[in-house]
C-alpha cells in the first residue's frame, strides 16, 4: 500500500507521519481539515491567509521521507529534517500537480478529469487552484516525468519537479479519485539542468538560508523590526531568483514569523515583504552572498568550527520524538511472536548464522521475500553456492505456493514477473570480493529502488590477504564497510555466516548438532560486534519428530527502540516449513493472505 508524508504544518521538517495515500484523499473528501480550509476560503486578507496556510497539515505525496538528513547551521548546530528529496525512502509511484489561479474552476477540473492519466483531482485550500495526482512509471525518474508532464498538462507550475514538494491539505466533497488511471511513461531527460551552473541544493528548498531569516526576525528588536524584515526578505529573494527557495514559501515563512511579533501594521509588512522579495530577486549572485554573510554575522553566528562534539540539536529532536512516538518503528515479518524480537530496518546490518546443510539459505530468502510482498522492497542477491535459476524457482515457489512443475502458465507468469521486478541476481561466473559487492550495489541504485542486498555466504567471496593483512583484520575491516555501507546509502544488508569446524561437531545426546552460538561465528566475533542484528539459525535434522523445525535465535538488537529484543536463551522463535513451500509459526500462522496475493497480481492482466 502506497504511503505518504504528513506534516503538521509547512513549518515542521523534523516530525514526519506515514499514512496511505488512500487515507489522504478520503480525509480530504470528508471534510478532516473543512474548519481551517473554510476559514482560508472565507478570508480576504492576505496576510491572515497565508498565516491561516502555515498552520494547516501538509502533505509530500510522492512517498515515504523517512531518512532523517543532518544539516548544519552557520553556528555549527546540528538539525534533523525530512523534508528533503534525499529523505524519500520508498517512491509512491505519483507525482503531486499544482495549478494555481485558476479563472473557471469546473472548465479546467472537467478537462482533467477526461485526461486518462489524472489519478485524483481536489479543489486547493485556497479554493483557486487545483491539486491532484498522476500515477508515474518510474519513481527514480520523478523529475524527468514531471517535466513531460508540463508539455501534456497545461498550467503545471514548473517550480514543482521535485519529489519532496509539499501540498497543503485540503477540503473538497467532489473529490475526483480514478483507481483506473493509465500510468504516464513520457520523460524529458534534464539535459538543460546538466548544463546548469546553478546547483539545486536540497531538493529546491534550502533550509538553511530560510533558517538564517527567520531567525533575524525573531531577534529584531523592537525598533528594527521593519528594517530586519525587508533585509530578511530582500535575502530570500536573491535566493529565489537563483532557485534555491520557492517564492510561495519564503513569502509564507517571513508572514509566519513576523506574525509572532508585536506589530502594528500588518498590511504594512506585507508590502515590506513583498517589496524585499522582488528587489532581492533582482540581485547578482555575488550580492546576495554579501548579504548572507552579513545577516550571519548580524544574528551573532559562531564562526568556530565545533563538528567534534555530538549535535545537541539532533540528539534532543531524536528524544523528543522518541517520547512522543514519532521514531520510525521496523517493518514485522507477519508473525506475531518473530515480531517482537526481530524486525527489517533500512540501514542497517543483520548477519545469519547458521550451521551447514540445515537449510539456512531457504529460510533466509523466506524472511526477504516477506519484505518484497508487505513492503515492496528490492534485493540485490549474491548466492555464491547456489544458481540463479534455482533461485528464482524458489521464490516462485514461496509466491504461488506450488511446486514449478505445478504452475499454470499464468502463476508460473505471474510469479516470474514478481521475481524479476523485485530480486536482481548477481552472475556467480565469477567470485567477487566483498568490496565489488558493494560496487555493484551502488551501481544498481542508479538504476532500480533498491532496499537491500544479501549475501549468502560470506566465506564464498573472494578475499584478497596480504602479509600486513590476515584473515582476522581482513573480516573486520570487511564488516566495518558493510556496516558503514548501510549507513551511508541507507540499504540494509543481510550477510549469512558459517559455523566455525569444531562447532559442528558438537552434539546433543540424541547426535543432532547443538545449536550455536555468536562465539561459533567463523571468523570469530568481529561480525556479532559490528552488526546491529545477529540472528542464530538451526534445525535437527537428524530427529524424526523436529528435523521441519527451524529454530530461530535473536541474538542481538542494537536498535531497540525500533522495535524488537533478543530471544531468552533456549527460547528461540519456531518456524515450520510445509512441504518446501512456505513457513509457518507454533501456532500454524502464515504472515500473508496467499489467495489476496494472487488475486491482487492477476488482476495486473
Amino acid at each position: 500500500m502506497q504511503k505518504v508524508t504528513l506534516f503538521k504544518s509547512i513549518t515542521n521538517i523534523s516530525e514526519p507521519h506515514f499514512v496511505p495515500i488512500e487515507s489522504v484523499l478520503q480525509a480530504i473528501k470528508n471534510g478532516r481539515y473543512k474548519d481551517k480550509v473554510d476559514n482560508i476560503r472565507n478570508c480576504t486578507e492576505e496576510y491572515k491567509i497565508r498565516s491561516l496556510k502555515a498552520e494547516l497539515p501538509c502533505a509530500l505525496f510522492s512517498g515515504e521521507f523517512a531518512k532523517p538528513i543532518e544539516k548544519s547551521r552557520e553556528d555549527g548546530e546540528k538539525y534533523i529534517s525530512y523534508r528533503d528529496d534525499k529523505s524519500l525512502t520508498s517512491h509512491s509511484g505519483f507525482v503531486p500537480i499544482d495549478i494555481d489561479d485558476i479563472d473557471d474552476i469546473e472548465s479546467v477540473k472537467k478537462d482533467l478529469i477526461n485526461n486518462p492519466y489524472i489519478y485524483a483531482l481536489w479543489l486547493s485550500s485556497s479554493g483557486k487552484g487545483l491539486h491532484g495526482l498522476v500515477r508515474i512509471g518510474d519513481g527514480n525518474k520523478h523529475t524527468q516525468h514531471y517535466k513531460a508532464l508540463l508539455e501534456t498538462i497545461k498550467g503545471l507550475d514548473p517550480t514543482a519537479r521535485n519529489p519532496s514538494r509539499v501540498l497543503y491539505l485540503s477540503y473538497d466533497p467532489d473529490i475526483y479519485i480514478n483507481t483506473s488511471s493509465s500510468t504516464f511513461f513520457d520523460i524529458v531527460l534534464d539535459d538543460e539542468q546538466k548544463k546548469s551552473n546553478i546547483h539545486m541544493g536540497d531538493g529546491f528548498t534550502d533550509y538553511k538560508k530560510i533558517d538564517i531569516a527567520s531567525r533575524m526576525i525573531r531577534l529584531a528588536p523592537d525598533g528594527e523590526k521593519h528594517h530586519v524584515l525587508l533585509k530578511a526578505a530582500n535575502l530570500l529573494g536573491g535566493y529565489i531568483a537563483t532557485k534555491h527557495i520557492e517564492y510561495d514559501m519564503a513569502k509564507d515563512i517571513l508572514i509566519h514569523e513576523i506574525g509572532k511579533k508585536n506589530i502594528d501594521d500588518m498590511q504594512l509588512a506585507i508590502s515590506t515583504i513583498d517589496d524585499g522579495l522582488r528587489h532581492g530577486m533582482t540581485k547578482p549572485i555575488s550580492e546576495i552572498e554579501i548579504d548572507y554573510r552579513e545577516a550571519v554575522r548580524e544574528i551573532g553566528v559562531m564562526e568556530e568550527d565545533l563538528s567534534f562534539l555530538t549535535s545537541n540539536s539532533r540528539d534532543d529532536d531524536y528524544i523528543y520524538r522518541f517520547r512522543a512516538g514519532l521514531i520510525p518503528m521496523g517493518y514485522g515479518f507477519g508473525y506475531d511472536d518473530l515480531d517482537k524480537h526481530l524486525r527489517l530496518k533500512e540501514g542497517e546490518f543483520y548477519a545469519s548464522l547458521a550451521h551447514s546443510h540445515i537449510g539456512k539459505t531457504t529460510v533466509n530468502l523466506w524472511l526477504i521475500f516477506l519484505s518484497a510482498i508487505h513492503y515492496n522492497w528490492n534485493w540485490m542477491l549474491y548466492m555464491g553456492e547456489n544458481q540463479s535459476a534455482s533461485i528464482k524457482m524458489k521464490i516462485m515457489e514461496f509466491f504461488i505456493g506450488k511446486k514449478i512443475q505445478q504452475m499454470s502458465d499464468q502463476e508460473h507468469n505471474v510469479s516470474l514477473r514478481f521475481v524479476d521486478e523485485h530480486f536482481f541476481i548477481l552472475s556467480t561466473d565469477n567470485m567477487y570480493t566483498y568490496g565489488e559487492i558493494l560496487e555493484h550495489s551502488k551501481m544498481l541504485m542508479q538504476y532500480k529502488s533498491l532496499k537491500g542486498v544479501f549475501i549468502d555466504p560470506y566465506n564464498s567471496l573472494k578475499m584478497e590477504l596480504t602479509a600486513a593483512k590476515n584473515k582476522y583484520i581482513y573480516d573486520y575491516e570487511a564488516y566495518s564497510e558493510m556496516l558503514n555501507f548501510t549507513k551511508k546509502y541507507n540499504t540494509t544488508i543481510f550477510l549469512s555466516v558459517h559455523t566455525t569446524t569444531a562447532s559442528q561437531r558438537d552434539r546433543d545426546s540424541s547426535g543432532n548438532q547443538k545449536m550455536p552460538h555468536a562465539s561459533d561465528t567463523e571468523g570469530g566475533a568481529a561480525l556479532y560486534n559490528r552488526a546491529d542484528n545477529f540472528v542464530t539459525l538451526h534445525r535437527k535434522i537428524k530427529s524424526a519428530d523436529e528435523w521441519m523445525f527451524t529454530e530461530v535465535s535473536i541474538d542481538k538488537v542494537r536498535n531497540r527502540e525500533t522495535g524488537g529484543m533478543p530471544t531468552t536463551q533456549g527460547a528461540p522463535i519456531m518456524l515450520r516449513m510445509n512441504n518446501g513451500l512456505e513457513f509457518v509459526d507454533i501456532h500454524g500462522q502464515l504472515p500473508f493472505n496467499r489467495e489476496l496475493l494472487l488475486l491482487k497480481h492477476k488482476c495486473r492482466f
